[in-house]
């Protein structure tokens, strides 16, 4: 390979990464100064707080919290849900952002 061609090569991969987190952020409408990646959680509901718009669930010994905010979508199969329909013991699996240390909801599927 001809040493020109590997710096190339290089600079191509490198922006080619840079581009994951940047599509996160603009999925969830986070600020620029907010570099976020989406992860997923899987378990089973133990608690919902209407007030707070809050979350608990686990998975074997695996406590996790996640907050809702105004462009969480929460689904059952094809029917579009709200956090009053989410019930302990239902099994979900959570798509979220963490921002500062707190876990936000982007999406919430009930599975049957």
């Amino acid at each position: 390979m001809k040493k020109w061609m590997m710096p190339i090569i290089a600079i191509v991969f490198c922006f080619s990464l840079s581009g994951v987190p940047i599509i996160a952020e603009a999925a969830h409408g986070m600020g620029s100064a907010d570099v976020v990646i989406a992860k997923k959680f899987t378990g089973e509901v133990t608690g919902v707080d209407l007030p707070s718009q809050t979350i608990s669930a686990k998975q074997g010994y695996i406590l996790f919290n996640v907050t809702l905010d105004e462009k969480t979508t929460i689904r059952k199969e094809k029917e579009t849900k709200t956090i009053n329909d989410v019930k302990a013991g239902q099994k979900v699996t959570i798509r979220y952002f963490e921002v500062g240390g707190k876990n936000v909801a982007k999406s919430i599927r009930i599975n049957p």
